[in-house]
């Protein structure tokens, strides 16, 4: 593809000399009965390759200097691959190789041209064969990544519809296409076709030099047509004797930037940018830009002009490029009415290979842009493949690079896109695909509109029936605005989605099911086609739950300890006044210590008195709150006092019923509590029912009735049919009581209890401390290093400085092993790093523990943050107290089985009668804690 090759890189040639016609070539080699060696290398460094290949390749069978013939070979295959003629150059590459098998040009050459030619199952295998002479060619790894990726990829797994344009095609080079009116009726496109200015022939390709064609489309809508291509030659002064284009416009179509090679005359070296205006009908060609003209040492080339005409892109290989050509962009100042100083774009879009032909595209209607370009530095379907990427908010900044596929893309070269102005799914490129002489033709081609479709059903998770009127919810990642949706009569919902956005669809149901169902998280990158996604949603039936809130009490006492009263704020907080709807019937139960009816009333003073600290502290209406005694009538273990066979005993299940062990201070207070196994010897076997086995159990000790004493939390709504029971000592006919208060009764009666969405009886309680003024938690990391992090529940990324990071990698907490693959090597100090993202298999907030997190180094921090992917395993209901983090995870402990043991008909006590955890039976207040030393001795 000379276009490429040729037209932008460094001239081969020497602009002041003649170059000879075909004809003198053809006298040349006729002068001589054998062709001699001298003549095809002189031949070859003057550029006329495709008559070099054939020079070497008659000498090649006419030699008897066998050194000389088989260079001859190897001369030819290369003269031929730089005429394009692909099919010949790999037919004597692998000659050339059978005489010198370790050739790594020959090796190479062969497989860029096998992949070039489409044929990426020969290539691969050509590569290999390259890889085990140089190991580690990163460039060569991408190229074979690019035949893979072919092979991955179908032609129908695009949005694109191509064809050849034949109108603007000859059997000559056409390449370039550029939009040059604003009713997209205009077309300039270059060619090296005869009818331009330049009479002699280029020598790279013994064609004629480039020149700027146009051609114009006329019709009534609808039946509109493309007339032939005219050289503008004739009509404008834009076209030199040397190679011509491409070009950019303005938006108004007034202002030309068009690459020009040798300038008016051949006596410039280089490729340059220079501007034309256009004048009536007619274009101008004016100056080079100044820049170009203060570095003539190097080539500029390829412009593309932004929708506002501020901005400037080009390809060139200025110092500071990254490969060979790079693609830059210069800002125009309207103070100083001139360009300023180009910038490299970065490594978002520049590789170590080369990129060339820019275009910016900007929407009319949503003003989103998007850059395109080619390049032969990233994996691809061949030579040049084109690729896209939005621009990030951060400044000089690209979103990830993405391969338009196939069709746009091909074994050959592909390159030169452009889009029409006014219908965004049509337009131009060019390409060099199936042409046995590789040739650049223009191609047309239409986006098929993508349609991607959110459907799915909301039921009832048990009864599976369809949930008509629910709510589905879908927020997404480019604004705030949320779309709100209403399932049907069977339950279904659809929606439209976006194309490359993110998106969190969650669904609940106001009347009945009040709390939200988890939310889903759905993307549409990646989809190429029309496609239709499904979420659905169940609602659980809440009445079928029931939590536990951590509310502690002194011995006999109903008063609400400071402890209890954060509990409940939190509880206002996060559901009551979230859910003003919501109607609450808050469950006191005591363990089976004391007799039955004074646990049921002392647990109903304690019910009442939390009723009445969210009535009073929150202002929540009294008719909200339902206050239940259940006292000692729904223990949750075996632990009952009365009417069993056994007393003081629960069965031990080995490994599973573990006791609880406190620390105390000197005045009572908990230092801290763990669990350990039973010994032995606190393992008692007694005889089941039939006498013949014995069972083991264990004393009912604090643990086990610390899990009866409790206080448990149901949920209903005010249109709901009540299965609440209310406090029989309020008379709702009594004439006595307010009209208020009967109403509030009634409202309570008629509450249906369901499930709450926040249940903490299992969260985690990491403690907060203060490192340079921010607030952090401690976090043990791989259980060797306790470290300190700031936190952010919804941050990005889960990072740590460089300095951190190296300071593990040293110490061999993080290894080569842990780094994720692909990503660029970081050196801090003297320790070098084979990457900048990791991955740690283990973190642990005490006993809690989270696995394979991803960190990410960086310098924008200056202490260790944990982010989203580290607390996606908690719920977004966790919070803040004044001295704490309650972290809430998603998914609870799972619920043990309990194994039932027949129960023995003898009861074991202590000599005093007492039962065996060392309390009198069935007397005495309910034991919520450790008996204060007064009251033992009162009991003395």
């Amino acid at each position: 593809m000379y276009s490429m090759n040729n037209a932008l890189q460094e001239m081969r040639h020497t602009y002041s000399r003649l170059i000879p016609t075909l004809i003198a070539f053809i006298i040349l080699i006729a002068s001589s009965c054998k062709p001699k060696f001298e003549e095809g290398e002189k031949l070859f460094k003057q550029g006329y390759y495709r008559q070099a290949a054939i020079v070497f390749e008659e000498f090649s069978k006419s030699s008897k200097d066998k050194k000389k013939k088989d260079e001859a070979v190897f001369l030819a295959a290369e003269a031929y691959r730089l005429s394009d003629e692909y099919d010949k150059a790999v037919r004597l590459y692998e000659k050339a190789l059978k005489k010198d098998p370790k050739n790594t040009k020959a090796l190479l050459m062969r497989a860029n041209l096998l992949k070039k030619m489409e044929m990426y199952r020969e290539a691969i295998d050509a590569y290999d064969t390259y890889l085990q002479e140089v190991p580690g060619d990163t460039m060569i790894e991408y190229r074979k990544q690019g035949c893979e990726m072919a092979l991955s990829w179908t032609p129908d797994s695009s949005q694109f519809v191509v064809q050849n344009f034949k109108e603007a095609n000859t059997k000559s080079n056409d390449w370039s296409p550029m939009i040059a009116g604003k009713n997209d009726d205009v077309l300039f496109l270059v060619s090296d076709r005869e009818g331009g200015d330049a009479k002699r022939l280029y020598s790279g390709t013994m064609e004629h030099w480039t020149d700027v064609w146009a051609m114009e489309k006329t019709g009534k809508k609808g039946k509109e047509k493309w007339g032939r291509p005219i050289y503008k030659g004739k009509t404008d002064k834009i076209s030199t004797k040397f190679n011509d284009g491409p070009m950019t416009f303005d938006s108004r179509f007034s202002t030309m930037y068009i690459s020009q090679c040798g300038g008016e005359r051949g006596k410039f070296e280089k490729c340059a940018i220079y501007e034309a205006k256009k004048v009536g009908p007619e274009w101008m060609l004016g100056d080079v830009l100044d820049f170009c003209k203060e570095d003539s040492s190097h080539s500029y080339g390829h412009p593309a002009l932004s929708a506002d005409g501020k901005t400037l892109y080009f390809s060139s290989n200025r110092e500071g490029s990254f490969g060979g050509f790079d693609i830059w962009a210069v800002t125009y100042s309207k103070r100083s009415k001139s360009w300023g100083n180009p910038v490299n774009l970065g490594s978002d879009i520049n590789t170590k290979g080369n990129e060339y032909f820019p275009y910016l595209y900007t929407n009319r209607k949503t003003s989103d842009q998007k850059l395109f370009w080619s390049s032969d530095g990233l994996p691809s379907l061949g030579g040049l493949d084109i690729y896209s990427a939005e621009p990030s908010p951060e400044i000089n900044s690209w979103k990830e690079r993405e391969n338009l596929r196939e069709p746009i893309n091909s074994g050959g070269d592909d390159f030169g896109i452009t889009f029409m102005e006014g219908n965004a799914n049509k337009g131009f490129f060019t390409s060099n695909r199936g042409d046995r002489k590789n040739n650049d033709d223009i191609y047309s081609f239409d986006i098929i509109p993508i349609v991607i479709t959110l459907r799915g059903t909301i039921t009832d998770c048990n009864t599976k029936k369809p949930l008509k009127g629910a709510t589905i919810i879908i927020a997404n990642d480019r604004d705030t605005t949320k779309l709100v949706l209403k399932a049907d009569e069977k339950g279904m919902y659809t929606a439209t989605l976006r194309e490359k956005t993110k998106y969190i669809i969650s669904s609940k149901y106001p009347e009945l099911y009040y709390f939200e169902a988890e939310s889903e998280q759905r993307t549409t990158f990646g989809i190429r086609l029309t496609t239709e996604l499904v979420q659905d949603f169940c609602l659980e039936n809440a009445l079928e739950k029931i939590i536990t809130l951590p509310i502690f009490y002194d011995l006999d006492k109903s008063f609400i300890r400071s402890d209890a009263a954060r509990v409940l704020d939190t509880f206002a907080q996060n559901v009551l006044l979230r859910y003003p709807k919501l109607i609450t019937e808050l469950g006191s139960h005591t363990d089976c210590r004391s007799s039955y009816d004074y646990n049921v009333k002392l647990a109903q003073r304690r019910a009442d008195s939390a009723r009445t600290y969210l009535m009073k502290t929150w202002k929540i209406d009294s008719s909200r709150i339902v206050a239940r005694g259940y006292g000692e009538t729904q223990l949750i273990n075996d632990c009952k006092c009365e009417g069993t066979a056994i007393t003081g005993f629960t069965p031990y299940i080995e490994g599973k019923t573990k006791k609880m062990v406190v620390e105390k201070d000197a005045i009572g207070s908990v230092i801290k509590s763990y669990y350990e196994r039973y010994k032995p010897s606190e393992i008692s076997f007694i005889a089941d029912s039939t006498g013949k086995n014995l069972l083991p159990y264990v004393a009912c000790d604090e643990f086990q009735h610390q899990q009866n004493r409790r206080t448990t939390v149901r949920f209903g709504f005010e249109n709901q049919i009540s299965r609440a029971v209310v406090n029989q000592d309020i008379d709702i006919n009594n004439t006595n009581i307010g009209k208020q208060e009967r109403d509030s009764v009634k409202k309570s009666e008629a509450a249906k209890i369901l499930v709450a969405a926040l249940d903490i009886s299992y969260a985690v309680h990491a403690k907060l401390s203060s490192t340079s003024g921010k607030s952090t938690i401690t976090a043990m990391v791989l259980d060797k290093e306790p470290t300190s992090f700031a936190f952010d529940f919804n941050g990005k990324n889960t990072s740590v400085t460089k300095e951190v990071a190296a300071a593990w990698y040293k110490s061999k907490l993080i290894q080569k092993k842990d780094f994720l693959e692909g990503g660029e090597k970081l050196k801090v100090g003297k320790v070098k790093m084979p990457g900048t993202k990791f991955i740690i298999e283990k973190m642990s907030i005490g006993d809690f523990v989270v696995s394979n997190v991803q960190f990410l180094i960086t310098d924008k921090i200056d202490q260790p943050v944990l982010g989203k992917n580290f607390f996606k395993v908690f719920k977004p209901e966790s919070y803040l107290t004044a001295d704490e983090y309650i972290l809430i995870p998603k998914k609870g402990p799972k619920k043990a089985k309990v194994e039932r043991v027949p129960r023995p008909t003898k009861k074991k006590t202590n000599p005093d009668g007492s039962s065996i955890d060392g309390n009198q039976v069935g007397s005495g207040p309910s034991d919520d804690i450790e008996i204060p030393k007064k009251d033992k001795k009162k009991k003395k």
